[in-house]
């Protein structure tokens, strides 16, 4: 079995609806969809740059 099936399993049997696991790579997308996303609604900002902090948008 592989990891992320592993990973979705345990998701389910915590109480989440669902879960998925994406490439590494699909975060190039993401951070600029983000960015997009800022720039649009800047008064989101402070929520919608906390969790990926670690992306480093700037």
């Amino acid at each position: 079995m592989d990891l992320g099936k592993i990973i979705h399993e345990k998701a389910l049997e915590c109480g989440y609806d669902n879960c998925g696991v994406i490439p590494l790579e699909a975060f190039g997308e993401y951070k600029e969809r983000l960015k997009e996303r800022i720039a649009k609604f800047p008064e989101a900002a402070a929520v919608l740059e906390t969790p990926l902090a670690s992306l480093k948008l700037n």
